[in-house]
């Protein structure tokens, strides 16, 4: 779907059309959709043990567990946890709490125990539902845990789960008065500044971005995405095929160390057309490709969409020579608006880091103070929807940070809408590398080190000069080819490139083995400062 992006001079603010469409609860949703599909169609495939979904299936374990959940006591605004990677119980499970009511969550499986206990008590469940292999830890994590709401826990194999109820084939699902209000899912987000907050996401907020295409589907389709259940990524894909007819392929190593051998077999086995993948973990299957020098490995792939980090142009280029005919989409998106905010799909540029306003946003960029900016100006990026962001769940800290006095939700990042509509996304603003003199986005100079062959992947931090000192950076790169030569060549091309000042605070270059990741594939940036500040203390770092 275009969109017609259109800048508001008085405000300075960039606003989207609407989508157009009836917002319902997604229970009425999906079950209109599989009522009017072929229910032989295959919707889901689970790689790990080649067991398939169709219509039929989905809809009728679907009705099966919205029943017993009834049984269970859920009621509409009933919390239902559930502590399990992704198999084939899930998504009948996730969509019986969409047609319940019920908000659903999902923990991530490798949370430390403090971290579930925590967040256990802010979601006060009415239903816990566990893999079997976590129900010592889900056991250990109640005791003592005070949860007035909590009725029942179940593993995910019980058979009182999908056991059939006289009554299903009437079950219908909830109508939701108001769905811009009514909480669908509570959904972690990555943590990347503390403790992972839970964003509450509406039945609406969630078919805004359904409707908002990440990418063109079709019936011959087929999606992937290696991110684990905990992401709202991977709910969304639960739901493209009953709404585009695609089909999904997804496996529940995702959270449990899948090698990139591993990962490449899956798309070469099932046949992949649509791949989503944050960039480090691209790149990494991206060169296992070409190192195996099989020209019909990843050739399946029709788009490969990547965000949740900064997408560098070496990176778009090094994947058209190895799959040239993938085309990659960059996107970039947040927990907070359940999905996508823009995408390159429908820009040119392929040098941007961002692209064209999804459906039903407006964009305003603030400068230090406040002070809204207009086109081509950097500064914070602030967003809102036509349907209403409901914020995190019992974090008035958090929302009042967030959230400014007029309602715009500041996501801390560093942006620049250009003349052209079009929103450039730098990185997180408190990464910005500052001096007293000037500052650095840190994806500009990525990109220009990227840009060199023998660089894998790179990442600017800034840390201090010296103990009394905070106006110093460094570059921690990742490279397989290292010399001293080469060192000598990425100064140069930093120095033809950046202004003299830019330059000078950038002291040191760094080669590292590897590049420090969060459980999502973003680079852990916190962990490489602390890294360089060690380097720096102990001399361990060449100075240009």
């Amino acid at each position: 779907m275009k969109t017609e992006t259109e800048y508001i001079k008085s405000k300075k603010i960039w606003r989207s059309p609407g989508l157009g469409i009836k917002y319902s609860s997604l229970g009425e949703a999906i079950f209109s959709k599989l009522n009017e599909s072929n229910p032989d169609r295959v919707i889901e495939v689970n790689c790990d043990s080649g067991k398939e979904l169709t219509v039929n299936e989905i809809r009728q374990q679907t009705k099966t567990v919205a029943r017993n959940f009834q049984r269970f006591g859920v009621k509409v605004g009933d919390t239902v946890v559930v502590f399990s990677r992704s198999n084939t119980k899930i998504t009948p499970i996730t969509f019986a709490c969409f047609a319940l009511g019920a908000p659903v969550n999902f923990f991530e499986t490798s949370f430390q125990d403090d971290v579930i206990r925590h967040n256990l008590e802010l979601l006060n469940p009415t239903l816990i539902i566990f893999e079997e292999e976590f129900r010592d830890t889900i056991q250990t994590c109640l005791e003592g845990l005070q949860l007035p709401k909590l009725k029942q826990s179940f593993s995910v194999d019980s058979h009182e789960l999908f056991e059939v109820q006289t009554d299903e084939e009437d079950f219908q699902p909830i109508h939701i008065e108001d769905p811009s209000q009514h909480p669908a899912t509570l959904i972690f987000t990555s943590g990347s500044t503390g403790m992972p907050k839970i964003v509450i996401l509406s039945h609406a907020l969630m078919m805004q971005d359904l409707y908002n295409k990440w990418w063109p589907l079709d019936s011959n389709s087929i999606i992937c995405g290696y991110c684990d259940l905990r992401w709202v990524v991977q709910i969304q894909m639960m739901m493209q095929p009953v709404f585009f007819g695609a089909k999904r392929v997804y496996t529940s190593r995702a959270e449990t160390g899948i090698t990139v051998e591993e990962k490449r077999a899956i798309i070469d086995r099932f046949k992949i057309t649509h791949f989503f993948e944050v960039p480090m973990f691209y790149l990494e299957i991206l060169a296992s490709a070409e190192q195996s020098k099989d020209p019909r490995s990843l050739s399946s792939l029709k788009i490969a969409l990547v965000g949740g980090d900064v997408v560098t142009e070496a990176l778009v280029d090094f994947s058209q020579r190895v799959i040239p005919k993938c085309r990659v989409i960059k996107v970039y998106g947040m927990t907070e608006v359940a999905g996508a905010v823009c995408t390159s799909e429908l820009s040119s540029k392929t040098e941007l880091n961002g692209g064209v306003l999804k459906n039903g946003f407006m964009v305003k960029i603030i400068d230090d103070k406040g002070y809204s900016l207009g086109p081509n100006e950097a500064g914070r990026l602030c967003l809102k929807s036509t349907v209403p962001l409901l914020g995190y769940l019992k974090n008035e800290k958090a929302n009042k940070r967030a959230f400014l006095e007029d309602g715009w939700y500041d996501t801390g990042d560093c942006a620049c809408m250009g003349s052209d509509n079009l929103l450039s996304i730098g990185t997180r603003y408190h990464d910005l590398v500052r001096s007293s003199e000037t500052i650095i986005v840190p994806s500009v100079v990525e990109s220009i080190i990227n840009n060199h062959q023998c660089v894998q992947s790179s990442i600017l931090v800034g840390h201090s000069n010296s103990e009394k000192s905070k106006d110093h950076t460094g570059t921690l790169l990742k490279n397989q080819n290292f010399s001293h030569k080469i060192e000598e060549e990425l100064r140069n091309l930093l120095q033809d490139e950046l202004t003299n000042e830019q330059f000078d605070i950038i002291r040191y270059i760094r080669i590292i083995s590897e590049i420090p990741l969060k459980s999502c594939g973003k680079a852990d940036r916190k962990a490489l400062k602390v890294l360089a500040e060690k380097l720096r203390k102990s001399n361990g770092i060449g100075s240009h």
